[in-house]
């Protein structure tokens, strides 16, 4: 039996271990005999022989050591999470038209982003940390789907609205053969669906033993519900500071005996997070806070509220408000969920073992490994009836051509591979009879969509999306000016802040915000003067050590590019050390303000909002102070490296590449802003309940 073969049928092996042998052996009966392997096989299927093998390539699998890699399942994203947009609800208006949790869900399933079942995962999101955040991404996806959708209306008008499997005449082949390219994960999807999930029978043996195999899934330990006020007192403070800190808890702590409120009192003393909470942490179980935090809070009963106590960081008062006792959910309550993992699980195995078991029995021919050699109307890819030339191959895929005309191995690999599972799979979806599935035919005309934006793209980008050497070389001669070193800055950022605004009261933060401002600024003049005076005395001192120091400004191309040159190392030191003064932006901190320094490094102009803010500015220069919603902000250049232009062969391809990519962005940023105007996006998220923390 080959390697190939003995993987696969290792899968049912692996799946009578997993879900016991009643499962396995109606499994094994539907598939045929095969699937029962010598003992062997299972050892094969968990990636432990010497020399493992590609059942794509054929060829063995190893890491950049030489040593073998474990074996990787396949995945789709219905086998983890049992979700498929079919629900439908509405997410925004585009064009006039709704657009609904399936469009969503299908519009990243072909794009093969990841988490394409995004709106369930917002759902079920109740932490309102999270939830903002999710909510955040769930827009930006709708935004994203909206701009292809407009995109593919701005294309010439093509008749894209024929039912799955219809060729209109005004598509290429092209088009046809990308628009079932992106299809493929739902004919997977289908395919599980129709196919694979009716063969598999669960009984109650199998989910007996799923409950006894992942009994401590179904465990609960004992918890509890606390708040607490936290006092900072930092270790290097003086023992009459500490005391001070102590004395404040202690009188707090006597408040609290006296019957004051816990929650306003943590809101206005605590120096934790969770203070805007009143000091209320999530259910904490054994074993995940300090030794004193944790016996105070089993210890105490219901509403009792511990002494003072010394911890991480400073003093600690904690009130117990519940204990939750442990618990193990007995099996006929979670018998629903036993029997949905249970058969999620026999799924993927059986999922992997078909697909592999479909590129064995299946002729077909994959010759990405031979890119260079075939010609351009060579078959590259077949499967069955289905042929792809390297031309078509390429031109579809040109992400497999990387700088400098190089070819991207793991790149096409991939191509390959999906193509090659795809479309088997697509051919038995197709002669089972599931070609007409709704959920099918949506995400066709939705790929159709997809096709014609990018269609409409290639037409309105100004510089092409690929160089052929000859052509780089003619639009580098042309713009040779502009693709020399680009002017550097070398910014520092420079931030003041309120400390624990949200402890303040807000007609306190208005003189706050001013008394900052004026503290900023004094001290960045001293930072400024410090810094010059820093300077002046360091070229002083290289000129008394005799260096020679040239008097043309510094650029980036007089920076060499050997490392092991002394004036290399000299100008790379001198380019990346701090400033001494910095220690003056410190130091200006103090207990209502805080001051901070942020190294960001050399910037160009492809940082939009930090290059507005500096173009103008050179050496020991700062930018106007911006008010921000948190405090103020203000950049300083430490640094400015003037640009030059630069032949053609002494540039890099990724140097050359860059500006082209450069040009092409801000083409689509005119796109992107076109499209948001014809597409009046309006976005209103269903309601499912409110959150909670």
């Amino acid at each position: 039996m080959k390697p190939q073969a003995v993987m696969c049928a290792g899968a049912v092996q692996i799946l009578c271990l997993a879900l016991g042998a009643g499962l396995s052996a109606r499994i094994q009966a539907a598939y045929g005999a095969e699937s029962a392997p010598p003992s062997e096989a299972i050892e094969v299927f968990r990636g432990r022989p010497d020399r493992p093998e590609d059942v794509l390539t054929g060829e063995y699998l190893t890491d950049e050591t030489g040593q073998p890699i474990a074996h990787k399942p396949q995945a789709h994203p219905y086998l983890t999470r049992w979700y498929d947009g079919r629900r439908n609800l509405p997410l925004a208006v585009c064009l006039g038209r709704p657009l609904t949790e399936q469009d969503l869900f299908l519009f990243r399933l072909m794009k093969r982003e990841p988490r394409p079942d995004l709106v369930a995962i917002w759902e079920k999101t109740a932490r309102p940390s999270e939830r903002e955040q999710l909510t955040k991404d769930l827009e930006d996806a709708v935004r994203a789907m909206a701009q292809v959708l407009t995109l593919a209306e701005l294309g010439p008008s093509q008749s894209f609205q024929s039912a799955a499997g219809a060729m209109p005449s005004s598509a290429s082949e092209l088009d046809e053969k990308f628009i079932r390219f992106l299809k493929y994960p739902v004919y997977q999807m289908i395919w599980i669906e129709k196919v694979l999930k009716p063969s598999v029978r669960i009984e109650e043996i199998d989910l007996i033993k799923y409950y006894h195999d992942h009994v401590g899934d179904f465990y609960k330990p004992e918890s509890v519900r606390v708040r607490y006020i936290f006092f900072e007192s930092s270790p290097d403070a003086s023992v009459s500071d500490r005391e001070q800190v102590e004395a404040r808890a202690q009188e707090v702590h006597r408040q609290l005996v006296g019957g004051a409120d816990f929650v306003e009192l943590a809101r206005a003393h605590s120096d934790a997070p969770s203070a805007v909470r009143g000091g209320e942490l999530p259910p904490l179980q054994r074993g995940v806070s300090f030794e004193e935090f944790e016996n105070y809070a089993f210890d105490l009963p219901p509403g009792g509220i511990s002494p003072v106590f010394r911890g991480p960081g400073g003093f600690y008062l904690l009130q117990c408000l519940e204990r939750i006792p442990e618990s193990q959910t007995p099996f006929q309550d979670v018998l629903p969920r036993l029997r949905e993992a249970v058969e999620r699980k026999a799924l993927a195995f059986l999922y992997e073992y078909q697909l592999n078991r479909l590129v064995m029995r299946n002729r077909r021919s994959l010759k990405t490994w031979r890119l260079r050699d075939l010609g351009f109307d060579d078959a590259l890819i077949e499967i069955g009836p289905y042929r792809m030339t390297k031309g078509e191959f390429l031109s579809l895929f040109p992400q497999v051509i990387g700088e400098a005309a190089n070819l991207e191995a793991g790149i096409m690999a991939a191509t390959g591979g999906d193509i090659l599972r795809g479309e088997l799979v697509a051919q038995i979806v197709e002669r089972e009879g599931f070609g007409s599935d709704p959920l099918l035919q949506a995400a066709d005309g939705l790929a159709r969509k997809i096709r014609a934006a990018q269609n409409a793209l290639r037409t309105r980008l100004a510089v092409p999306l690929n160089f052929s050497e000859p052509a780089l070389r003619t639009f580098y001669e042309k713009n040779r000016q502009a693709l020399g070193d680009q002017p550097l800055w070398r910014v520092l950022q420079f931030d003041a802040a309120v400390r624990n605004p949200y402890l303040r009261h807000p007609s306190q933060m208005a003189a706050l915000s001013g008394e900052l401002r004026d503290l900023f600024q004094k001290t960045l003049d001293e930072f400024q003067s410090a810094f010059r005076e820093e300077r002046a005395r360091a070229f002083e001192e290289r000129m008394l050590v005799g260096e020679q120091l040239s008097t043309a400004p510094l650029t980036v191309a007089l920076i060499p590019e050997d490392d092991a040159s002394t004036e290399a190392a000299r100008i790379r030191r001198w380019m990346t050390t701090l400033p001494r003064c910095l220690a003056i932006v410190g130091a200006a901190s103090n207990n209502d303000f805080l001051f901070t320094v942020k190294d960001l490094g050399y910037r160009s102009y492809r940082d939009k909002a930090i290059y507005e803010a500096v173009k103008n500015l050179r050496d020991g220069q700062l930018s106007r102070i911006r008010e921000m919603p948190d405090g103020f902000t203000v950049y300083f250049v430490e640094r400015y490296l003037a640009g030059v232009p630069a032949e053609y062969d002494s540039r890099s391809p990724q140097i050359r590449r860059e500006y082209i990519r450069s040009l092409q962005a801000e083409v689509l940023d005119r796109l992107r802003a076109e499209i948001e105007r014809k597409a009046s996006l309006r976005i209103q998220l269903p309601e499912i309940g409110s959150p909670r923390e």
